[in-house]
């Protein structure tokens, strides 16, 4: 009974994690859940692996809110436009199952003013394939806005 529940498990496992990494065919909602999943499960200020990052959509922009040791209070929130993407970076794998997603994309730099800068987003991962599902999903949703942009 106890290696029937283990299979079990394990199946339901694999399942979530087929669906989730098979993100080039999901639709606009679909990957804006799996991004936020994924980055606030796995990802981290670049500096600090003790600061976790929350993501959240407004309308088609990221913000993505750098939280305190405790993840009580924001240290830092920034919106990026993913429809203006200036180049992914290959994914950097380090020691210890971490990677660093490296990519430069448009920031909301003054909201007053609605200016937009580049930016170097640089996130850890807990995970090398976590940082793939990110990765992936990201420039899954690049392509969707695009294609979006391009339709109107």
């Amino acid at each position: 009974m106890k290696t029937c529940f283990y299979l079990l498990l394990f199946t339901f496992i694999n399942l979530t994690y087929a669906q989730d990494t098979n993100v080039e065919n999901g639709s606009k909602d679909e990957t804006k859940q799996i991004i936020k999943k994924y980055i606030d499960e796995y990802s981290y200020h670049s500096n600090a692996d003790k600061h976790s990052i929350i993501a959240t959509f407004e309308g088609d922009y990221l913000r993505l809110t750098e939280m305190n040791t405790k993840g009580t209070k924001e240290k830092e929130s920034l919106i990026f436009d993913f429809s203006h993407v200036y180049k992914f970076q290959k994914i950097s794998k380090r020691s210890r199952n971490t990677a660093f997603l490296n990519i430069y994309v448009s920031f909301l730099k003054n909201e007053k003013r609605d200016k937009w800068d580049k930016y170097k987003l640089v996130l850890l991962v807990k995970g090398h394939d976590k940082a793939e599902i990110i990765q992936n999903a990201l420039k899954h949703y690049n392509e969707l806005l695009l294609k979006e942009k391009i339709a109107n």
